[in-house]
């Protein structure tokens, strides 16, 4: 299977940690509810600080990343600070919430429009160099913000008079046509173009610092989707291709160490602020991870130099028993106290001691939130396990977990059902049925599919078990529509396993398969295996068919109007009429288009454009058109004598090639072939003639 080498969340900017985190802050959410206010602060390489610094030394701030990275933290800090002890957006401590819950207060502490220049002439040019969007739109298409034609952020905003929350909950700032304006490149910019912002910070930090009021989950997001999405990629490597590469690939290794150093860049600035370890996430209160394992499956660290012989003695070391989990049931023994609190709430009056492996008592009032690690719903019971864990108080042994009103269960999932935190999908049942009332059976099997990418079913192969029904009414229009086949019979075991087909189609554009869920049904390709190829089921759309296997090569010769094409159609019609596959070909587009079914000759052999001695056509054996041809009783070859002999021997190679069972020594394959034509319509060779010559 080769080797998965990983890089762990523990590791800063990978992808892990950022998820971590990302997970961390949405705890934060479950316990206090959507945060009030969005703010972000961008450094200011104009900053007197900097400006000091810089002109004394005849640089220019992009010279010294690291100057501008202290300055910058000392400026964070200090923010976090002030609004922490002088509460300027008011509580921000976690325990007390800041609601805005009217306009009046969103217009105390964030402002949208241009000071006045007179009473305010310090703030004035501050929002004039810090928080003035563009000028963009249509006079400025080349900026950086303008997506087809308008500007993606949405500037230039309208006026209006008054603050009000619009009808999907977001902010609609005052902004009042009072005459205020700045003159930017030429172009006068008025409140329309301002960016959110408060006075007092603004006036303290003298920077962009856009400040919105957000009340929704999807500031949390936006931090972790788009700020922290990832650093910018670069199309580089630094290792030898050569080797490494060939190596991997006959391992069939995955190193994301190796990937991340391909396509990972950082700024100077941000090399800075990794090169002095200042912090990329910062929370308050904080949140303790909560590990947890099934029984005897508490996960095993070991480095790579230590070989098989030595895992015995790495599984017997104390400290391997000592888990964060098992300490806790541990600590349930013998503290009444801690027998009142679940798996989740146990941070808040305990600390994990991570040297002595063991949970004390918390003698402090500050506290940690608890955060058990997620899990997917396909893990099985460790899935259960994490869901009891959020409930079950004072357990002291796995047996406990599983004890519900005095009955212990044989597994973590008959446990959930009984505390009746799992559902037996009867209302996804109901609502697949419902549906089928007035939707079609593909909207039923899009909603099936829907239904387990969102995790939503316990028991998805109960559900398709239930559902069958409705999710197979229409396979067989939907097979007729793709193969043009009008009263199309397939048998009960056929639609069963096209319906799975289907819905493995859909699992698959959402990067799931069948076999990802647990006790589904597979597909058996041998009973839908001829209904996938299109091409014979396009020549078995007739009510004809032979059986000819002796083969042979055939021509019919007959001028213009001596019914060459009459004859073309009653072979395809006698063939055709035992359901047999006929296939039909010409030289030229027009010939073609007077035959049942007919294509040219290099659209259904696929041959070269320009061919040679050697040439072949572009069919593989195993392929839809290989098959096709495989099942072909008779192939007619309408205007032979237009096509160069080169065609003919390729065709003749390729045949020879894909043709089971194999026929080398016979012509085509073995396969029996009609070419049909007139030589007398061959333009004569005139050497050195030109065009009027030879017409």
């Amino acid at each position: 299977m080769g080797n998965h080498i990983i890089i762990p969340s523990s590791f800063t900017g990978g992808s892990r940690y950022m998820q971590q985190n990302y997970l961390d802050a949405m705890n934060l959410v479950k316990w206090f509810g959507y945060p009030d206010l969005f703010l972000t602060v961008t450094c200011n390489p104009k900053w007197p600080d900097v400006i000091r610094f810089v002109e004394s030394e005849n640089l220019k701030p992009e010279d010294r990343p690291d100057i501008l990275t202290r300055i910058f933290k000392i400026k964070l800090d200090s923010l976090i600070t002030r609004l922490k002890e002088e509460k300027i957006l008011g509580e921000v401590d976690g325990e007390k919430k800041s609601k805005l819950p009217n306009p009046e207060d969103i217009d105390r502490v964030i402002c949208a429009e241009l000071p006045d220049k007179e009473l305010e002439p310090d703030l004035y040019q501050i929002v004039c160099d810090n928080m003035i969007h563009g000028p963009c739109g249509n006079d400025f298409p080349f900026m950086p913000c303008m997506k087809n034609g308008k500007c993606s952020k949405g500037f230039p905003k309208d006026f209006t008079n008054e603050t009000y929350i619009d009808d999907d909950g977001y902010p609609v700032y005052r902004r009042r046509d009072n005459g205020n304006n700045v003159v930017k490149n030429g172009f006068s910019l008025d409140n329309r173009y301002v960016v959110p912002y408060n006075k007092t910070l603004l006036k303290q930090y003298q920077a962009h610092m856009n400040l919105e009021w957000c009340n929704q989950l999807g500031s949390i997001k936006y931090i972790f989707k788009y700020i922290n999405k990832g650093p910018d990629r670069i199309t580089a490597s630094f290792y030898d291709a050569k080797n490494n590469k060939k190596q991997h690939k006959e391992n069939n290794d995955r190193d994301e160490i190796v990937e991340y150093y391909n396509c990972r860049y950082i700024s100077a600035c941000e090399a800075c602020w990794r090169l002095f370890r200042y912090d990329i996430h910062y929370r308050t209160p904080p949140v303790e991870r909560l590990s947890f394992h099934l029984q005897d499956k508490q996960p095993v660290v070991f480095k790579p130099s230590q070989r098989v012989t030595n895992v015995t003695n790495v599984v017997s070391k104390p400290t391997i028993a000592a888990s964060q989990f098992l300490a806790w049931m541990e600590c349930n023994s013998y503290d009444e106290k801690a027998r009142e609190l679940s798996y989740v709430e146990f941070p808040t009056q305990y600390v994990w001691n991570k040297s002595d492996k063991v949970w004390t008592r918390r003698k402090t009032k500050t506290k940690s939130l608890g955060r058990i690690n997620h899990v997917s719903p396909k893990s099985g019971d460790v899935y259960y396990l994490r869901i009891l864990l959020n409930k079950v108080k004072g357990p002291t042994c796995y047996e406990d977990i599983r004890t519900v009103n005095g009955t212990v269960y044989d597994s973590y999932k008959d446990a959930c059902y009984a505390l009746g935190l799992l559902d037996d999908d009867r209302e996804y049942i109901s609502s697949i049925q419902e549906t089928h009332h007035w939707a079609t059976a593909s909207f039923c099997r899009s909603l099936f599919v829907m239904l387990i990418t969102s995790d939503s079913l316990s028991r998805p192969h109960h559900v398709f078990k239930e559902t069958y029904n409705c999710l197979s009414d229409d396979v067989v229009h939907v097979r007729e529509q793709e193969i043009g086949v009008k009263g199309l019979k397939l048998k009960p075991e056929a639609i069963y396993h096209l319906t799975l087909s289907y819905i493995k189609k859909s699992l698959l554009s959402c990067g799931l398969s069948l076999k990802q869920i647990p006790n589904m049904p597979l597909s058996d390709h041998k009973y839908i295996q001829d209904s996938c190829n299109m091409l014979i089921q396009d020549e078995l759309n007739y009510d004809l068919s032979i059986n000819n296997k002796k083969g042979g090569v055939f021509f019919l010769y007959g001028y213009g109007g001596t019914g060459k094409t009459f004859v073309w159609k009653t072979l395809s019609a006698a063939i055709r009429s035992k359901g047999a596959v006929f296939i039909n070909v010409a030289s030229s587009g027009i010939a073609a288009f007077l035959l049942s079914g007919g294509r040219t000759a290099h659209s259904r052999f696929h041959i070269p454009i320009n061919v040679n001695e050697n040439s072949f056509c572009s069919i593989t054996p195993g392929n839809d058109v290989a098959a096709l041809l495989n099942k072909a009783s008779l192939i007619i070859w309408d205007e032979a004598p237009m096509m160069h002999r080169r065609c003919f021997e390729a065709v003749d190679r390729t045949l020879r090639d894909i043709i089971f069972p194999k026929n080398n020594d016979k012509p085509f394959g073995g396969k029996t072939i009609v070419f049909g034509g007139d030589f007398r319509q061959i333009l004569p060779v005139i050497q050195r003639g030109n065009r009027s010559d030879i017409v």
